[in-house]
């Protein structure tokens, strides 16, 4: 057996008679480390007499500082070239392949060997520093990144945290701190908080959400309108995703609720009726879905006045609606109206109004009335003194005596809805 100490590498100078083929037949071959004397030898299968160690004819071309290596490709014959990389960087830096050829680090990427800290770095760029992505079919849980704080302390006190986000410095657009999109499952949450107390505003929050500041809701406009009763309301289309409805001004006509839909326990919604007609919360009405209905004050339907707001909040125990706070408080009333019966204007709005003062400068006047809109609703219904003729109530929808449906200059009646007549309370001669 032939010994051999020999190190395989070509350097980049090599000649052309070196770079021939040449076909040598060994019986073995030992390879040696010179420092260490530490040695691998190769020999060929059981029964084999010798076998050819063949060199490539070829040595790839080489950058400046690179070196080429004899790789033994199997149990057998062959021999290929195969590039030593060429090492550069500096110190901390982590290594990686900047090309095929070449292991490199950057300031950019550091470790710290004693505070055991890796570090990002990108001045230059405006894409992520730092980017996870997470793909493939799975039939369980997946998660793209687990940031995990198990630090123990002795007694000691200070602040262990999971995870701290800073987005500072000068700069001319919006800043955002922390940006989350959640869509494509059956449900989509932007966030879970399974512990602890969330603070906005405070860093020692006292509850489960403290807010030092103020709050607002994204104000949704509702302009289409409306029918005289509504049934399953949903004003955005979406299962009411809106704290705050504003009721455009399109209505012509007074309208009615029977029930809204998406419903959970705890929502809270806030009507702003900015329209001139006035709205009715009907109660426990079977127009609507069962759990989409209201459950109102006594049960009584609940009118609220044009330029109004009414609050219901949703009991998830109950499976409806209940009116929560209405501004003003005044469930049958409504604001002052100025009525001039004179010619063919005979029909009060006794629907958008309880207190109507009425001119009549043409002649004595037979006046009607609209129907009440909620049981309990009250009228006033005054002759100005400044008139000199009288008006007349008529009309089947009225309980009035003969005495009192006459009203004079300067006299008045008090009359309340009953759901299918306006009843005289009294009359002022």
């Amino acid at each position: 057996m032939v010994r051999i100490i020999t190190t395989l590498v070509i350097l980049g100078f090599a000649s052309a008679a070196m770079m021939a083929q040449s076909v040598e037949t060994f019986y073995g071959i030992k390879l040696e480390d010179e420092t260490t004397n530490a040695t691998i030898e190769l020999r060929p299968a059981a029964g084999t007499s010798a076998y050819t160690l063949t060199f490539p004819s070829s040595v790839p071309t080489l950058a400046v500082g690179q070196s080429r290596a004899l790789t033994v490709s199997g149990s057998g014959s062959g021999l290929s070239w195969a590039t030593i990389p060429l090492v550069t960087g500096t110190t901390p830096g982590v290594a990686y392949f900047k090309t095929n050829d070449e292991v490199s680090s950057s300031t950019d990427f550091l470790w710290d060997e004693t505070a055991r800290t890796l570090t990002l770095a990108n001045g230059t760029s405006s894409s992520p520093l730092l980017s996870i992505s997470k793909a493939g079919s799975f039939s369980v849980n997946v998660t793209a990144l687990t940031l995990t704080n198990v630090a123990l302390n002795a007694g000691a006190s200070a602040t262990k945290r999971g995870l701290q986000i800073s987005s500072t410095g000068s700069w001319v657009g919006t800043n955002v701190g922390l940006d989350i999109v959640a869509t494509g499952g059956t449900n989509n949450y932007a966030a879970t908080f399974s512990g602890g107390n969330v603070g906005i505003g405070t860093t020692t929050p006292v509850a489960t959400v403290e807010i030092n500041g103020d709050m607002s809701y994204t104000e949704f406009s509702y302009t289409t309108t409306l029918s005289a009763t509504n049934n399953n309301m949903d004003f955005t289309g979406t299962g009411n995703k809106a704290a705050l409805v504003r009721i455009g001004g399109t209505q012509t006509a007074p309208f009615t609720f029977t029930g809204f839909a998406g419903g959970v326990a705890g929502k809270t919604i806030t009507l702003l009726n900015a329209s001139s007609q006035p709205l009715t919360i009907s109660n426990q009405n079977a127009g609507s879905t069962a759990t989409n209905r209201f459950i109102t004050p006594g049960g009584d339907a609940i009118t609220i006045p044009s330029y109004s707001t009414v609050t219901v909040h949703y009991s998830g125990i109950d499976s409806r609606w209940y009116v929560g706070a209405v501004s003003p408080l005044n469930f049958t009333g409504y604001p002052l109206t100025e009525a001039n019966v004179g010619g063919t204007a005979t029909v009060l709005p006794t629907a958008t109004a309880s207190y109507i003062k009425v001119t009549n400068t043409d002649a004595n006047k037979d006046i009607t009335l609209e129907n009440g809109v909620a049981t309990g609703q009250v009228l006033i219904i005054q002759n100005n003194t400044t008139s000199l003729y009288y008006i007349r109530i008529t009309g089947t929808n009225v309980e009035v005596a003969a005495a009192d449906a006459t009203i004079q200059p300067g006299q008045a009646i008090f009359m309340v809805w009953d759901s299918a007549k306006w009843q005289t309370v009294s009359a002022k001669s």
